[in-house]
């Protein structure tokens, strides 16, 4: 069991300390952590809009007036609707604070490249077209655009200023004129090179750069990554990385939350149209049927040493950890048992998730379950609420019935560590 550690250690400790020091990954994991609040404030107030009682909706409307769920509706749609230009604005501002550049002036001018490179006309359905700016790559279909934006703009910042390109003032003048004299020549230089990207777009015959990235880059990873292997595939990389006490959960999000997130806010999108839901792997099917407890699923681990345990040590951490754990907090447990380099939980911990997550694949495939609908709900909403706002009353029942499995996978393993430290107790009094 030592060699299989030190084999772990050997391949994966690289790859994911490369991962968790990645200037250009924290800087894209940052930006959307200030996705995030924006997108659960609009997800409640569609929640009010629409909320699911009979007759709530003309209640509101004798109370408040016939077009009352208008203004919530809004809200949804510049939250929603804006993802992507708001993730331009954030990668490009979280990137320039790592170089220690001007980053309010390069999170403007991100804005204005990813507005740019947006086509200037919209088709009409009866034909012919009009000055404008679509909305169709403001949202989930241009971050990985956004992206782009951010971190180029940033670089040619960063090139111009690293070998002086720009207008050296005086000590004597102001700090805020010699920073607008300094940002003249890297604008400049950017904007340029964003003109020259539209015109090679142009020569192509292609409509925006945005439509070329989502057709050759983001839905072919969005197809890959919506796929049981590649579910697996990053279930198990998030589990060994914990083995190794490396926050799995962090490294994922680094690499996979831009392509997650993409999945489910166009879930989310098809939900509120009343259509069907494209995809089944999302943020939100980790979020709610693989975060049950926290990152493997620690509460099926709390109640099989509740059913099992008879040590004091157990049974008083598991007590501890319980109240943090229902909220998906899963620290005491993890380094309280421990299960770090700990070879007894090595097989529960790393296979049980991904046995759950393909297990939950395939009842949603069949079409027992419903998939995921996108609601960005906070990652530490309980069991049975999160199943049950994003999959209705089948998805807190697949909760329950992942819950009784992963409980069962952890049982033996549980009264193998307990049986150890029963034996110790009893030997010590």
């Amino acid at each position: 069991m030592t060699t299989i550690f030190d084999k772990l250690e050997r391949y994966l400790l690289p790859l994911a300390e490369a991962f968790s020091r990645n200037t250009y990954l924290n800087a894209v994991r940052d930006a959307f952590l200030v996705n995030m609040p924006l997108l659960i404030a609009g997800s409640l107030f569609m929640l009010i809009a629409a909320f699911p009682i009979p007759g709530y909706g003309p209640f509101m409307a004798d109370l408040l007036g016939k077009n009352w769920s208008d203004y919530m509706w809004g809200i949804a749609d510049v939250t929603f609707g804006l993802m992507g230009l708001i993730t331009a604005v954030s990668v490009g501002y979280n990137l320039a604070k790592a170089f220690r550049l001007d980053a309010l002036m390069i999170a403007v001018l991100s804005l204005i490249c990813f507005l740019f490179l947006l086509p200037f006309s919209i088709e009409l359905e009866q034909g012919g077209g009009i000055k404008g700016l679509s909305l169709e790559y403001l949202g989930a279909k241009g971050i990985f655009v956004s992206i782009f934006v951010g971190l180029l703009v940033t670089h040619i910042v960063k090139f111009a200023m690293d070998y002086k390109l720009y207008i050296k003032m005086p000590e004597s003048v102001p700090e805020g004129v010699t920073r607008s004299f300094n940002a003249i020549i890297p604008v400049f230089l950017t904007l340029a090179v964003f003109i020259a990207i539209k015109v090679l777009v142009g020569w192509f015959a292609f409509d925006s750069l945005h439509s070329i990235i989502y057709s050759a880059l983001q839905r072919p990873l969005q197809n890959v990554t919506d796929g049981p292997a590649a579910l697996a595939l990053i279930v198990l990389f998030e589990q060994l990385l914990w083995m190794l006490g490396i926050h799995g959960g962090m490294v994922v999000n680094s690499v996979m939350t831009p392509v997650l997130d993409s999945l489910a806010i166009e879930n989310y999108s098809a939900f509120l149209a009343g259509g069907e839901i494209p995809y089944i792997v999302s943020s939100s099917f980790r979020s709610v049927y693989l975060l049950m407890g926290g990152s493997g699923l620690t509460l099926g681990l709390i109640i099989a040493v509740f059913i099992v345990g008879r040590s004091r040590q157990l049974k008083s951490l598991s007590k501890m950890a319980l109240p943090a754990n229902l909220f998906n907090v899963n620290e005491p447990i993890i380094f309280g048992m421990p299960i770090i380099l700990n070879p007894v939980m090595l097989i529960p911990w790393v296979f049980g998730p991904v046995f759950i997550a393909l297990f939950t694949y395939f009842v949603i495939y069949i079409g027992l379950v419903p998939s995921p609908n996108g609601m960005p709900i906070p990652w530490t909403t309980p069991i049975f609420i999160s199943g049950f706002l994003t999959a209705g009353v089948k998805g807190a029942l697949m909760q329950l019935v992942n819950l009784v499995l992963i409980t069962l996978i952890y049982l033996p393993f549980v009264r193998i560590i307990d049986h150890q430290y029963y034996h110790d107790e009893q030997r010590e009094t």
